[in-house]
């Protein structure tokens, strides 16, 4: 996403991909406006006409587009070009490449800042190949896990056709690998399977970096295993995702030690006395909470943490244990034990 901070409240934004959507989601709030062209149906007399027109909308609701391709951002029209729409609801639907203004109701805070500045980063990511005897699978790591392509398949053993049959599905794998630019490649699996795939591909793929690592399963198991697998940390260290398992496995190991606070309540008593290191809130908990209307709990809480600079994480159902995190929505490191 590119964007620009104009003063302490206004910020100038251009969508550049479908991620850049989710990091939307989490600083345009309710009271927020929304300045920019989007088509309105405008009525003359016994026939209608698509127009653009430059709209400022009151945001009164955020939500994804049923296909999540973009975000649609509702609420009442306060100024237009055209002076016929003021007054009137209309649903802002940003997409990529869509350009807008953003006024906050209030100052930009420090965690919405760095939201801003990790979705301007450019989006590492590596394609992995998960292959065993029974299944294949194509995903993409990056902030999360994104599966392109999956296969069950059963070959006997002593098959004449054995080879061919297994090459007929690796060249379809092939294909899906070429019609992306990839800069990174993991091959991985148990035994000899990642061997044999790289095998086939080695000389038909124009990828620098080909690597392969062993995981006990193939197929989406093996990917999720893969992000999962401490000795890996250096290949996926560029990754968000890496991160987030990482604060992870420290909230299970301080449990033992009551150095972790549970729920909002928890969270916010601690914070009152700047004892909260870090939090990790569940972006399904999150997302729930705006759809409700009960964001400004939350966004108190926020406020709380940038004055005792806390760090903010969202957490998404890749992650290993996610369940802890949604289960409680908001958890969080203690600086000190009471």
């Amino acid at each position: 996403m590119k964007y620009e901070i104009i003063d302490k409240k206004t910020i100038k934004i251009r969508v550049e991909d479908e991620v850049d959507l989710l990091y939307l989601y989490k600083i345009v709030n309710v009271g927020d406006i929304v300045e920019g062209y989007d088509y309105r149906t405008l009525k003359f007399e016994n026939e209608k006409e698509k127009k653009k027109i430059k709209i400022k909308i009151e945001v009164e609701n955020i939500k994804f587009s049923e296909y999540k391709d973009s975000l649609r951002i509702s609420g009442k029209i306060i100024d237009s070009n055209d002076k016929d729409s003021i007054g009137h609801y209309h649903t802002f639907d940003v997409r990529i490449s869509t350009e807008f203004t953003l006024y906050k109701k209030e100052e930009i805070k420090k965690y919405e800042e760095k939201i801003l500045e990790k979705s301007s980063r450019k989006k590492e990511e590596i394609f992995v190949i998960s292959i065993d005897g029974n299944e294949i699978a194509l995903g993409i790591i990056n902030s999360g896990i994104k599966i392109i392509k999956e296969e069950y398949y059963k070959i006997n053993k002593g098959d004449p056709e054995e080879k061919a049959k297994l090459h007929k599905i690796f060249s379809e794998f092939l294909n899906a690998l070429k019609d992306y630019n990839i800069k990174f490649l993991c091959i991985i699996g148990p035994l000899f399977y990642p061997e044999e795939f790289y095998d086939y591909v080695k000389n038909k793929l124009n990828i620098k970096n080909i690597k392969i690592y062993k995981v006990s399963n193939g197929g989406i198991n093996g990917i999720y295993e893969f992000v999962r697998r401490t000795e890996y940390y250096e290949t996926l260290k560029s990754l968000e995702i890496l991160e987030i398992n990482k604060l992870i496995e420290e909230i299970l190991y301080l449990m033992q030690k009551n150095m972790v606070a549970f729920g909002y309540d928890e969270v916010y008593n601690n914070a009152m006395y700047n004892n909260i290191e870090y939090v990790l809130i569940s972006e399904e908990c999150f997302k729930k909470m705006k759809e409700e209307n009960n964001i400004d709990k939350i966004i108190n809480l926020f406020n709380i943490l940038d004055k005792i600079d806390a760090e903010i994480y969202f957490v998404n159902n890749n992650v290993n244990n996610f369940e802890l995190i949604d289960r409680f929505c908001i958890v969080g490191k203690l600086r000190y034990k009471i």
